[in-house]
């Protein structure tokens, strides 16, 4: 809708999750979806913030993907793309 524009961002993270079906749907919960969440600052509108270690992963299958320099979080002890 052009009157209200909506910008999304978001994070991505690879590892296990424990997913538990509640009343109101499937949720997921664990580290994985914490560091997740964490990194998802590091994001603007349109951008995707993944850890240095997933990017390569997904590097070597989308080579044409562009990344910003790394940023690193010290509190969780991760390169952030």
């Amino acid at each position: 809708r052009k009157e209200f524009p909506i910008k999304l961002r978001a994070s991505l993270h690879e590892g296990n999750v424990l997913c538990a079906n509640l009343n109101v749907g499937v949720d997921y919960f664990g580290s994985t979806v914490n560091r997740s969440a964490k990194i998802q600052k590091y994001a603007d509108s349109m951008e995707i913030a993944t850890t240095e270690e997933d990017w390569q992963k997904l590097r070597e299958k989308f080579p044409s993907l562009n990344a910003r320099p790394v940023i690193h979080d010290e509190r969780l002890g991760v390169d952030v793309r």
